[in-house]
């Protein structure tokens, strides 16, 4: 009667696909997308091993961007509160915004300078909104 609950099947995440060992090492090669997608996965587990906001410690909390687009949330270090990652991503094709007056109340200065941890740059900072290209993701300190 319970049978399917001794299936011979092995557990695990059934859906992974069969790695392709010869695309995979096109991550070696400059120039490819898998290059770029590997060196770009590299340097995110860098910045998040420097960066003591991310550290796993059930510090992170869901923010409500106003616009259905974006997911946004913060990181911080519960021993140094000032120490506070802004994640934003858009997931839309188009170009969106984040209005920081709607995340005041949640530690973030609306008035601030902010740089991605990613790229080293500012981001694109109008009249108090950060502008994500389609896409786009940051993760914002501020300076």
């Amino acid at each position: 009667m319970l049978g399917f609950l001794a299936s011979p099947q092995p557990t695990g995440w059934i859906h992974r696909p069969k790695i392709n060992w010869e695309r995979a090492e096109l991550r070696k090669k400059q120039g490819t997308v898998e290059y770029s997608i590997f060196t770009a996965m590299k340097k995110m587990i860098a910045i998040r091993k420097e960066t003591t906001a991310f550290a796993d410690f059930n510090n992170r909390e869901l923010l409500d961007p106003s616009n259905e687009h974006l997911l946004c949330f913060t990181r911080f270090n519960h021993q140094r509160p000032s120490e506070r990652v802004l994640v934003i991503a858009n997931f839309d094709a188009n170009p969106q915004y984040l209005d920081l007056d709607t995340l005041g109340a949640k530690g973030i200065n609306p008035h601030g300078q902010f740089i991605d941890l990613v790229s080293g740059r500012k981001p694109a900072q109008y009249d108090r909104r950060v502008v994500l290209q389609g896409y786009q993701f940051y993760w914002l300190t501020e300076i």
